[in-house]
């Protein structure tokens, strides 16, 4: 267990001797975090070979990063202490695996900290999860890159689980139910996507995106579908989430137009698929 409370933050989180964290490259961007709270930390490594590490162990399958989470908050004397998930993830990984991690710790109903700069750095981006852990269970070994990920398609079994009420935004987008889908998608004005490519961001036309045509794009109080390309790498991910959230903010003071961004995870992909929902409104 890793209870601290802020001075001995990051002296507990990086005392870890048996993994190769001395090889990762950390993405560039974020900013230092200031917490001055009691926290649970819980440190994920990925390497580029693409091997996870959490205090010092391997893990060898996407579920032990949830149960391992859990498994922290569950040995905890002290429960009111919240958990924080760091993500130690080398900027070469192909993105499509981050996105599996991800998922798990979603499943452990926690938030995460994308870590950059050098492992030994305190500068972060905190990442609101957005997607829904009840309605599947992941069975998937964890692959290292020589593994021919290229064919390899992640396998969601979608569980019949209906969501509590009243239902989120993310409880609508992941409704087994298509009606139910597109009430959630029609409660904004109109919804479309851009696509996150290694060193460019891609409007729906295919057109380098840029705060002008972002703007011609999206009209205020829009939903913003974040899509990723196979190939993206997780370095590219982190320099694309902070050029929108730049756009973002430019937007909402030269244009006053505020967007909702919503990511697509390899979950959406295949349930929007599954039901026949495009991720642009069409027109008549």
């Amino acid at each position: 267990m890793k209870t601290v409370i802020v001075t001995f933050l990051f002296c507990l989180s990086l005392s870890l001797n048996a993994q190769p964290k001395e090889s990762i490259k950390l993405p560039e961007g974020g900013k230092e975090m200031a917490i001055e709270e009691a926290l649970q930390l819980f440190s994920l490594y990925v390497t580029e070979n693409q091997e996870v590490y959490n205090d010092g162990r391997k893990l060898e399958y996407f579920d032990d990063i949830s149960y391992a989470i859990i498994d922290q908050k569950n040995k905890s004397i002290d429960e009111w202490v919240p958990q924080l998930v760091l993500l130690y993830a080398d900027k070469n990984v192909r993105y499509s695996f981050i996105d599996a991690i991800k998922m798990e710790v979603a499943k452990a109903k926690n938030n995460i900290h994308y870590n950059t700069g050098n492992v030994e750095a305190l500068e972060s981006i905190n990442k609101l999860l957005e997607y829904n852990p009840n309605n599947y269970k992941s069975l998937n070994p964890i692959k290292i890159k020589t593994e021919d990920l290229d064919e390899e398609e992640i396998e969601f079994v979608f569980m019949m689980t209906p969501p509590p009420p009243p239902p989120s935004l993310v409880e609508y987008i992941y409704a087994v139910d298509k009606t139910m889908v597109e009430e959630g998608l029609n409660s904004f004005s109109t919804y479309t996507f851009v696509t996150l490519k290694n060193d460019k961001i891609l409007d729906s036309n295919g057109e380098p995106l840029d705060e002008q045509n972002l703007a011609n794009l999206i009209p205020n109080e829009a939903l913003l579908f974040i899509r990723y390309d196979k190939n993206l790498l997780y370095g590219d991910y982190i320099k694309s989430i902070l050029k929108l959230d730049e756009l973002r903010k430019k937007l909402k003071e030269t244009k006053q137009i505020q967007f909702r961004p919503f990511e697509a995870s390899a979950e959406l992909e295949a349930h929007f698929k599954k039901l026949t929902i495009p991720f642009q409104k069409l027109t008549n």
